[in-house]
């Protein structure tokens, strides 16, 4: 009984620290999605005034949202603008009017790394609490904790598939079932035992 409290006590002091670099994090995470947003509204906003600076240099991308090409940046030869092409018909209009601003192309590409590190943020702040909980209930099978694991997991498992594609996401979906059900056998095993004591 005196090494099982030894390991507890590891595990909670883990979980602290865990908790106190994952909160970190969030605040970086959180800091990034707001500069991304306001910058990614602004260059939307007023191309133009972007431009010149822009201009200067060579702008080539392809926004992919889910494995879906959101639109495309960049000049095929020297002498033309630069080339612009979405598969979501609204926004193609809006890349018509503005077809020779390169501001609104990096815009579109801030806004969405604004979305993905929204949403590693929200994760970020789940797993935290995920940490906060086995610190408070000083066992890792706490009633709360399962729940926890598999939002923050569904949440990244998401965010995994609008950013890298379905396949990633696939495999992740896969090994949050997995973590699930084997954090929930570890809760019945807690209750079981908890019963018999």
């Amino acid at each position: 009984m005196n090494e099982e409290k030894k390991k507890l006590e590891s595990v909670v002091k883990s979980c602290k620290a865990a908790s106190i670099c994952s909160m970190v994090i969030f605040f970086c995470l959180a800091c990034a999605t707001t500069l991304l947003l306001i910058i990614g509204i602004l260059m939307l906003a007023k191309p133009e005034t972007f431009d010149e600076q822009l201009k200067a240099g060579d702008v080539n991308m392809e926004l992919k949202l889910a494995g879906v090409t959101v639109a495309t940046v960049g000049d095929e030869d020297e002498t033309a603008t630069q080339a612009w092409t979405s598969d979501v018909p609204a926004l193609q209009e809006y890349l018509n009017k503005n077809a020779k601003s390169d501001a609104v192309g990096l815009g579109l590409y801030l806004l969405m790394m604004a979305v993905i590190a929204g949403l590693t943020a929200f994760c970020m702040w789940q797993v935290h609490t995920v940490f906060k909980v086995i610190v408070k209930e000083g066992n890792p099978f706490a009633d709360q904790v399962p729940k926890k694991i598999l939002t923050a997991m569904i949440i990244l498992t998401v965010t995994l598939g609008l950013s890298s594609g379905v396949g990633f996401a696939v495999v992740l979906g896969l090994v949050t079932w997995a973590v699930y059900a084997i954090v929930d056998y570890g809760k019945y095993l807690r209750i079981q035992s908890d019963e018999t004591l």
